[in-house]
């Protein structure tokens, strides 16, 4: 709402349905600029074993979430050919197929978001007829030698060109000339062919590559490389990619050393090493959030493990979503063709929060809130990210697995963001009554979680991972920067169910977890260390462990206070009808007393005793008595948001200026922002009204908003019923027209335009004089240049004027600004000396505003 207002396992060998990984995984040294495909991920130099890419019946998946296929895509231009070779081609039923762009949904063109598009990734169904069959063209050219890599050497070599000969020790293989530019899909099979079931246990070697039929429904050699000609002996690296890859080792006891480099939406770049972990049948993925549970209606990162009883992880709690892969997986650097092809940025870039921005709107105002209320916050984003806000018990502790603690987790656009607070604190008890609670907020871009299903054994630890292209260069202020990494392999409490998952709330999920069970929760630990922090033996098994990075922004810090449901704020308005008064002549003064909760108060009191130069004649309270004698108005009980009123007439018998002060005097509950009786007139329990002395009167205004273009303006006069400055009758010459917010049903959105009018009136006894006039710049708002505006005089013009104060530059001395940090900008306006006598003691100021 807009308001007008003046002033965040055993290592035995398993079978090969029982074993998953699903975190990428990419080396931390630069590989040669080669032809991609099992080369790329077990070059020269490769250590430990092989995973066999795998090919099955979509009726095997892991975890009922992805089949068991490595689904790949490859971009190539019109008239560059795709060459491809497999150790199954020529074995039974292997073949490699290419299928034209377009054609296998969902289309990877769609943008960085087609993830969330249907068939969802890992579920893709294929044309019943592909563009192209490697075993087609074999026996249309009659060449039984096409697309066969038969030797480690082939594999290594890559493909011969085409006429044979330009490269040496290379295979024969398969071509497809692309008809059109674009991505094209590739299915490479295994001997058992394209719906098989098979679960033959590959050798695991890498030396001596397996190219029998006891592959079965996995390939151990396979190449897809782009070039510009089929003579050409020059690859084109960067073209191939995959959103995961489907592997089988064959056996635990198989470490697992390859190399991937993974593309976020959001264009970060990770190149990551498995890091010898001991898989046997795999996969490997990423995405923004791991596992997700819902938090107050919102799917967020659970950034805990899934903790099953079954390998194939089919039993996990019915509240947990395992988000499917959603990011490209390439086997070199991306080409940035492809990237651009992708819809995703060429550049990373660093989220930032608008300077100021964050702010708290609790139950009990700005940055208060009543206990066990909560409330919402609000900031500004300049990009597309993820966020985590944490509410410290300590003012020092930011960790968000604290128990004491509150973290806030989700996703949001650019540009103005709210997240909701339910006043509750990690474990579910209300955070307590306290003043200056510290609220953290980062936001996170290049978000990358690397989920590891049913690893038992990772020896060396958890993926290596390093951020090759942070934005401007600068790496994360993490415990290693560019190479920081996250997990936890602690108990915790599923915030839907209220299921303790493990022996206790952060303690370690079994006595074999990795020592320790966590990184630091704000720091991270380092991944390019090896053994790093988290190695472990037997403790993968059953269980999705996530691992996760990310880009923060520079943290926002703000407070924020929990008030007593118990307490009452109290606090009073008085008003004169007739400031300029002359000698004799009756006058009544108008005391509003208002309670703003949350309790109700009881045995209240407020002492208007009228003074000297004021004869009294009558006394109507809306409650409660008064006794002119003692100036007591005894007003009794005061409802949460409620009013009560007394009206004084008296007579004026003097020509001196007066000054009649109330004050509360008494309750029986604590004022959370006042003490009665204490006669501190800077509290909201006292106010005055004077006789003989200036009286400005201030009405802020709504007078018209811009929607695409159409302006809406208000033009007739609407009553602020708790504020009696808006019917002086010094208002004849000139009604403070307008409204005062824009109504929820209408809201305005980012590029609407806001009209506001500040009206005033001079009608006190004396003109006012040195008068100017501050209006903040609303948060969330920006001032349109040229439009402040000023009219002095019911009949005057209405001119450019008023002094435009940047956000956070320095005010002038002795200024009415109600905030001297000028948080969000301030326009002031100096009126000089307002008369107190028609027609020049009333007018008004004004400015547009444009909505983030």
């Amino acid at each position: 709402m807009v308001v007008a207002s003046v002033v965040r396992k055993s290592t035995a060998l398993k079978t090969a349905s029982r074993l998953l990984v699903s975190g990428l995984a990419l080396c931390l040294g630069t590989p040669a600029a080669l032809a991609e495909g099992s080369r790329s991920l077990y070059p020269a130099t490769a250590t430990g074993n092989r995973a066999n890419i795998e090919w099955r019946d979509t009726t095997v998946q892991y975890a009922n979430f992805v089949t068991r296929r490595t689904l790949l895509r490859v971009y190539a231009n019109a008239g560059e050919v795709i060459l491809t070779g497999s150790s199954a081609v020529g074995v039974n039923l292997g073949d490699i197929l290419i299928y034209n762009p377009g054609l296998v949904q969902p289309d990877p063109t769609l943008g960085p978001n087609f993830d969330t598009v249907t068939p969802a990734i890992g579920q893709e169904p294929l044309p019943a007829v592909a563009s192209f069959s490697c075993n087609a063209q074999r026996t249309a050219l009659g060449n039984a030698a096409l697309g066969q890599i038969t030797t480690r050497a082939q594999e290594l070599a890559g493909p011969d060109t085409i006429p044979a000969g330009g490269v040496a020790g290379g295979y024969a293989p398969c071509s497809y000339v692309a008809p059109t530019t674009g991505i094209y899909t590739v299915v490479i099979t295994g001997p058992s062919g394209f719906n098989s079931t098979g679960d033959t246990a590959p050798t695991g070697s890498i030396a001596a590559v397996q190219t029998d039929a006891a592959q079965d429904s996995t390939v151990a050699a396979w190449d897809v490389t782009v070039r510009t000609t089929p003579a050409s002996t020059v690859d084109i690296p960067g073209r191939l990619f995959s959103y995961y890859l489907a592997l089988f080792t064959g056996a635990n006891g198989r470490f697992v050393n390859s190399n991937v480099f993974a593309l976020t939406s959001d264009g970060y770049l990770y190149q990551t090493g498995l890091n010898g972990i001991d898989p046997n049948g795999f996969v490997i993925y990423g995405n923004n959030s791991g596992f997700r549970v819902n938090q107050g209606g919102e799917l967020v990162a659970l950034e805990r493990d899934v903790v099953t009883t079954t390998d194939q992880l089919l039993d996990r709690p019915a509240e947990i979503d395992f988000r499917p892969p959603a990011f490209p997986i390439f086997f070199a650097q991306p080409d940035p063709t492809v990237v651009a092809a992708l819809r995703i940025p060429l550049a990373a870039v660093a989220p930032t929060i608008t300077p100021n921005s964050l702010a708290f709107t609790g139950t009990a105002g700005s940055n208060n809130s009543f206990f066990n209320t909560g409330g919402t916050f609000t900031y500004q984003a300049n990009l597309e990210h993820s966020f985590q806000l944490v509410i410290s018990r300590d003012g020092v502790n930011f960790d968000p697995t604290n128990p004491q603690n509150r973290v806030l987790r989700g996703r949001r656009n650019a540009g103005a963001a709210t997240v909701a607070w339910d006043g509750l604190d990690n474990s579910g008890t209300p955070f307590p009554v306290g003043t200056n609670y510290q609220v953290r907020l980062v936001l996170r871009t290049g978000e990358y979680h690397f989920p590891l299903l049913d690893v038992e054994n990772a020896p060396n630890g958890t993926p290596l991972l390093q951020l090759v292209n942070p934005p401007v260069g600068v790496c994360p202020p993490f415990v290693a920067p560019c190479t920081s990494a996250f997990y936890d392999d602690r108990g915790y409490i599923l915030p839907q169910s209220g299921t303790l998952v493990g022996p206790g709330v952060n303690q370690a999920l079994a006595a074999n977890a990795p020592n320790p069970p966590n990184s630091d929760p704000v720091l991270g630990f380092n991944t390019a260390v090896s053994p790093n922090a988290r190695t472990f033996t037997a403790f993968g098994n059953t269980k999705a462990l996530d691992l996760w990075t990310y880009y923060p922004s520079a943290p926002e810090v703000i407070p924020l206070n929990i008030i007593s449901s118990d307490t009452v704020d109290l606090s009073l308005r008085k008003t004169v009808d007739t400031p300029a008064a002359t000698l004799g002549q009756n006058v009544t003064f108008t005391l509003t007393l208002s309670n703003a909760g949350p309790a109700t108060a009881t045995g209240v009191r407020v002492t208007e005793r009228l003074p000297n130069g004021l004869t009294f004649v009558s006394a109507t309270p809306s409650q409660g008595t008064y006794d002119n004698t003692t100036g007591v108005w005894n007003v009794g009980s005061v409802l949460a948001n409620g009013t009560a009123t007394l009206q004084l007439v008296a007579t004026l018998n003097t020509s001196d200026p007066i000054t009649n002060t109330a004050q509360v005097t008494g309750t029986d509950q604590v004022d959370r922002d006042s003490t009665p009786n204490n006669n501190e007139a800077n509290e909201d329990d006292q106010a005055s009204a004077s006789l003989g002395l200036p009286n400005l009167r201030i009405i802020k205004r709504i007078t018209a908003v811009t929607r695409n273009g159409q302006t809406q303006t208000f033009s007739s006069f609407v009553d602020d019923p708790t504020d009696t400055n808006d019917n002086a009758a010094g208002w004849s010459q000139l009604s403070p027209v307008g409204v005062l917010n824009v109504s929820p049903s209408e809201p305005l959105r980012s590029g609407n335009e806001v009209e506001y009018t500040v009206y005033f009136l001079s009608d006190g006894g004396k003109p006012a004089i040195d008068t100017d006039i501050c209006d903040p710049i609303p948060v969330l708002t920006q001032l349109i240049g040229g439009s402040p505006r000023v009219q002095v005089g019911s009949s005057g013009q209405l001119v450019p004027g008023g002094v435009v104060f940047s956000p956070l530059a320095p005010l002038p001395d002795g200024n009415s600004c109600p905030d001297q940090n000028n948080p969000n900008g301030a326009v002031i306006f100096n009126l000089g000396t307002v008369p107190n006598t028609p027609t020049n003691n009333v007018g008004f100021v004004r400015f547009r505003v444009r909505i983030n």
